[in-house]
């Protein structure tokens, strides 16, 4: 379970990356698919290649891709973006939206990705992530819930004032 690379970018240029051990072809994939993304738009996708998954997250004009293998698997890699969305808003704030300069805020950053994509690969990491998993899926299913009780409250309400009326 790995993330071989990770790279934080807004529509002017890569802000900050990290690479753990990948090859260079991974690594110019990842930056051509950072050109293809539409940054006006926030979004969450991940696709196969060569063995490799490409998972990316935008989100307020930032851009955040990673490169794992598929055994890391597409939720898990989701919720690494998420967590280095969360991390890069609080360091940089507007200012990562606003930069123009190429990797400029690599030297601040690329520890923060070194550290998190260490951790998230690592076997703490994945009882991290799958105990964060499970904590998704309860709050799923107690919304489900809540809006299936909301739904027959509603429902009767409206029965009751139509036999009312």
């Amino acid at each position: 379970m790995s993330i071989f690379y990770c790279v934080v970018a807004n529509s002017h240029c890569p802000l900050a990356e990290y690479s753990n051990g990948g090859n260079k072809s991974m690594n110019d994939f990842a930056q051509k698919l950072l050109k293809k993304l539409n940054l006006a738009e926030d979004a969450v996708e991940a696709m196969d290649l060569d063995g490799k998954t490409y998972s990316y997250r935008v989100d307020n004009e930032v851009a955040y891709v990673c490169v794992t293998n598929a055994a890391f698997g597409k939720s898990s890699a989701a919720l690494f973006l998420r967590h280095i969305n969360q991390l890069f808003d609080t360091q940089f704030g507007i200012r990562g939206k606003a930069t123009k300069l190429k990797l400029d805020m690599n030297r601040d950053f690329a520890p923060t990705l070194k550290k998190q994509m260490e951790t998230f690969s690592s076997d703490k990491g994945a009882e991290k992530l799958q105990a964060l998993k499970k904590d998704l899926d309860n709050v799923k299913t107690n919304v489900q819930e809540n809006i299936s009780e909301f739904m027959s409250v509603a429902l009767s309400v409206l029965v009751n004032e139509d036999e009312g009326h």
